[in-house]
């Protein structure tokens, strides 16, 4: 199957195949995502969300449903930073928006300063903007993500608790449904 048909069957996919099918298309799916994100350098970058490889709706999907199945605290976190990149692309934000700090041998005065940033306003603007949704996204995803965590946690707590349960009712007899 190649990365098209994976994306528009994945959450299709969910009723018609069993668990770990869906699993294995979800690690798939960020698997490609990893690979993107290297090649991509995003760094605090804004990015338009046309960018993506897929839809971010199908990559938050599918990094929850690795958050909530994973075994391992340390992946899971791995998984919920990995997430949380995609607060980076945002909708309707054109050519990619890199912020770079200015080099400090460039000293300009107060007045040439202030005349550069009345110049440019429009696109100081447009930076603030992205950023204050890109930040807003990022607690939105943050928030989803710390869901999953939470998910996996009781799952593991009631698996302990299921594992510690006896098969033996208080009469001594074998009960599979205790």
């Amino acid at each position: 199957m190649n990365p098209t048909q994976q994306r528009q069957n994945f959450h299709a996919s969910a009723n018609s195949q069993g668990d770990a099918e869906v699993l294995r298309e979800a690690r798939d799916l960020v698997d490609q995502f990893l690979r993107y994100l290297k090649l991509a350098h995003l760094g605090l970058d804004v990015v338009d969300i046309g960018d993506l490889p897929f839809r971010k709706p199908l990559l938050v999907s599918a990094i929850r449903l690795l958050i909530a199945n994973e075994n391992s605290q340390t992946t899971r976190q791995q998984l919920r930073k990995v997430g949380l990149s995609l607060a980076a692309y945002q909708e309707n934000v054109g050519e990619r928006m890199t912020i770079r700090p200015a080099g400090t041998e460039a000293s300009m005065s107060e007045e040439a300063l202030q005349a550069l940033m009345q110049k440019h306003r429009h696109q100081i603007a447009r930076i603030d903007r992205a950023f204050a949704l890109m930040a807003a996204e990022r607690t939105r995803l943050d928030d989803l993500f710390q869901e999953s965590v939470r998910v996996a946690e009781r799952r593991e707590s009631n698996a302990a608790a299921a594992a510690r349960r006896s098969s033996f009712d208080s009469a001594g007899t074998y009960s599979p449904y205790l």
